[in-house]
C-alpha cells in the first residue's frame, strides 16, 4: 500500500465515522493519526510477535563510557553506556538488556525515578543477585544509559535489543509542520501485511479525534 492508497482508505474510514458531518482532515492531521497508529501496532508486536518488526530491531553492545560525563550520573557508583548512534527520540523501546563483568552476566531491570528513590530509602540499596538496574530517567535525552550493578561488580559490557520507531506516514505536503521530523510524503517502513492493522488502529484514533474536535466541544 502506498501513502496515497492508505490516505484514500483513511478518508473512507473517517467519512464513515463522521457520517459526512465533519470537514475532511488536512494531510497533517491524517499523517499524525496514521503515524500514531503505526507506532501503536509496533508497541503491541513488541509484546506478541517481534518477527513482524524485525527490521526495526537491532542488537547492540558497547563498553562503558569514560570520565567526561561522570558528573551526569544519578548514582555515583553506576556505569554509563552509550546508546546507538541514532537520536534517542528514535528509540521506541529497549529489550533483552544485560550487562556483564569479567566473570558474570546480570539481567538489567529498568526502574523509574520513583522506584529508584524507594530502593535508596531501604537498607538493601542495590540490585538483587544476578540483576542490575537501568535508571530510566537518566537516558531520556542524554544518549546513554546508566546502569547500577551489584556492589563491587565492575561492569564491562552492556547488551540490548534496540527497537526504533517506524518511519512516519506522511500522506501529503505538510510543511512547515513535521511528523517525527519528516514533512515530505512517504509510507511507513513496516511490512505491507501490517498496513490493514494500521488502518484498523487508525479507525479508533480517528473516532476519538472526531469526538474530541467536533462533538465534545459542542460544535
Amino acid at each position: 500500500m502506498t501513502y496515497t492508497e492508505i490516505s484514500t482508505e483513511f478518508d473512507i474510514i473517517y467519512e464513515n465515522i463522521s457520517k459526512g458531518g465533519a470537514p475532511g482532515l488536512i494531510p497533517y492531521e491524517k499523517s499524525v493519526i496514521l503515524t500514531q497508529a503505526a507506532e501503536k501496532v509496533v508497541e503491541s508486536l513488541v509484546m506478541t510477535d517481534r518477527s513482524l518488526i524485525s527490521n526495526l530491531i537491532s542488537v547492540y553492545s558497547t563498553t562503558p563510557l569514560g570520565s567526561p560525563i561522570v558528573d551526569s550520573k544519578i548514582n555515583p557508583n553506576s556505569f554509563l553506556f552509550a546508546l546507538p548512534a541514532i537520536s534517542t527520540s528514535s528509540i521506541l523501546k529497549i529489550l533483552l538488556e544485560s550487562v556483564s563483568s569479567a566473570s558474570e552476566e546480570f539481567k538489567v531491570i529498568p526502574i523509574n525515578d520513583e522506584e529508584y528513590n524507594l530502593a535508596m530509602s531501604k537498607p538493601y540499596r542495590y540490585p538483587r543477585r544476578r540483576t542490575s538496574w537501568r535508571l530510566i530517567d537518566s537516558q531520556t535525552t542524554t544518549g546513554y544509559v546508566e546502569i547500577v550493578g551489584r556492589p563491587g561488580a565492575v561492569l564491562t559490557k552492556y547488551k540490548a535489543a534496540i527497537v526504533r520507531y517506524p518511519s512516519p506516514i506522511i500522506v501529503g505536503t505538510i510543511t512547515p509542520q513535521t511528523v517525527r521530523g519528516v514533512s515530505t510524503p512517504q509510507m511507513t517502513d513496516l511490512i505491507p501485511s501490517l498496513h490493514p492493522k494500521i488502518l484498523e488502529v487508525a479507525t479508533t484514533l480517528a473516532e476519538q479525534y472526531y469526538l474530541d474536535k467536533y462533538k465534545n466541544d459542542g460544535s
